[in-house]
């Protein structure tokens, strides 16, 4: 069995699709479910194409895990503001931003919510700078940028695979 977006069967039938009750559809002789939403190597497409489930999934699994590490943390002892911002870079951050190229543009404003919450944790909630110091401060660069930049390294290499 095999499941397809709203969207997908939506392009393979022609305009009665709105009086279409039934939910399968069959492509090639196999009995196919719409759904609304999708998962697809590790990305959950949704039929309006714009990945807030994604990001909603994504950032809570992150900010679990993030949870975990700052458990271990105090502002006495526990790991130092280096390797919890190098923990969130090489982490907490790749495992927000999978598939950014794709999905990011349009979820950008609760990336930038998930990263100023880390950045706070990271300062421990005493006495946190604004935002941009914060950032400044740990070298973590503002998501908007970094994804933005994620994309131009993602085209440059589907350039180079082209030509």
């Amino acid at each position: 069995m095999c499941v397809f977006p709203y969207s997908v069967c939506k392009r393979f039938l022609d305009d009665s699709w709105p009086y279409i009750t039934e939910r399968w559809i069959k492509l090639n002789g196999e009995k196919c479910k719409i759904s609304e939403t999708t998962k697809s190597l590790g990305l959950n497409i949704d039929s309006k194409l714009n990945y807030k489930q994604h990001t909603e999934i994504s950032v809570a699994k992150a900010t679990r895990n993030w949870h975990i590490l700052r458990k271990h943390c105090s502002t006495k002892w526990g790991i130092s503001l280096p390797t919890l911002v190098y923990l969130y870079r090489s982490v907490i951050q790749p495992q927000v931003l999978y598939g950014a190229p794709i999905w990011a543009q349009k979820n950008i404003k609760s990336l930038q919510l998930f990263q100023n919450k880390i950045l706070r944790s990271i300062f421990k909630n005493c006495l946190s700078p604004p935002i941009s110091t914060a950032e400044a401060l740990t070298g973590i660069p503002p998501i908007d940028l970094f994804c933005q930049s994620l994309t131009v390294k993602f085209l440059f290499k589907v350039k180079q695979k082209t030509t």
